[in-house]
């Protein structure tokens, strides 16, 4: 039996394109959380949860330009996401005895993406108490930015819900249609 040197919860983001027919190409951004356990010889990947942002369906002869400019942004916020550098996050630079801490908003409104400079501070380490109110004013920083992912993965997952619910929906009313059209059909055949 080989026992288990580590495990670990990991994101991995990557760009996703899926066939749909007829003629249409499906980008998404998908994040899949994987558990990792790391043995001696090898290490096993599960994934435990597979998550999908920013689908968009594209016709593969007219929206050429527009699917390639897609795919990049995807790529980027793919990028951005696996270095924590997507939705709120917070940087800090030192530099010459100071410290600057910054929280950034990285988001994307379904065609560009996005940088808001939300809060900046620099704290100088010569002057008294800098290095407990740079250490607060980080946590409060680290904490707010949590909060706020949490709330737009939140907003995100709604919307794609709904979106998959209004998608069923006329799915389903197009079905009716072409039943109640077959019904119509076969009386007025009969008449």
């Amino acid at each position: 039996m080989i026992a288990a040197m580590g495990a670990e919860l990991v994101d991995v983001w990557q760009v996703e394109a899926v066939e749909e027919p007829p003629g249409r190409r499906r980008l998404s951004l998908v994040r899949s959380r994987e558990h990792r356990v790391h043995g001696r010889l090898r290490t096993h990947t599960e994934v435990v949860d597979r998550t999908v942002f920013f689908s968009r369906s594209f016709r593969l002869l007219l929206d050429g330009p527009a699917m390639a400019h897609y795919m990049a942004v995807l790529g980027q916020i793919g990028q951005y996401a696996q270095a924590g550098e997507f939705g709120c996050f917070v940087q800090t630079r030192p530099e010459a005895g100071q410290v600057e801490i910054s929280l950034y908003e990285r988001w994307f409104d379904g065609a560009e993406l996005h940088t808001d400079e939300l809060a900046r501070r620099r704290f100088d380490a010569s002057e008294e108490g800098s290095l407990v109110a740079s250490a607060e004013f980080l946590a409060d920083l680290q904490i707010w930015a949590q909060q706020r992912n949490e709330q737009r993965d939140a907003a995100i997952l709604e919307a794609r819900d709904a979106d998959q619910q209004r998608l069923r929906l006329t799915s389903e009313r197009e079905a009716a249609g072409q039943e109640l059209n077959r019904l119509l059909a076969a009386y007025t055949r009969r008449s």
